[in-house]
């Protein structure tokens, strides 16, 4: 049982698709969370180098799980915790985008600044 999850699980990420979170619940958290998390623009640029097809596996990899995690209701520290509760995802984002930058191309970066656009 769990090695089929597993085996869907990494063929959702071949096709650039985040296991387990729909495309509309994904941007539909993100953009609700927009005045309250400083790396919005990143993940949105990430989630769409991870939708590219030119983009590796490897990286593709690296974006889901930090995508997911910053959706997950349970994290290391509660988003409740003031002051600290979006310090986790901060370092978790901040891990994946310094391990990924090179293929997050300005492209990603211009379809993130037009989905904040509208």
């Amino acid at each position: 049982m769990v090695a089929s999850a597993l085996t869907g699980a990494v063929k959702d990420v071949k096709k650039g698709k985040i296991p387990g979170i729909h495309l509309d619940d994904f941007l539909g958290n993100l953009k609700s969370l927009v005045g309250k998390l400083p790396f919005s623009k990143d993940a949105i640029a990430m989630y769409y180098c991870m939708r590219d097809s030119e983009t590796p596996t490897y990286v593709k990899g690296i974006i889901a799980a930090a995508l997911t995690y910053l959706f997950l209701p349970e994290d290391a520290i509660p988003e409740w915790v003031v002051g600290l509760g979006f310090a986790d995802d901060m370092i978790v984002m901040s891990t994946a985008l310094s391990a990924i930058s090179g293929n997050i191309t300005e492209e990603h970066r211009q379809k993130a600044e037009e989905f904040f656009a509208t």
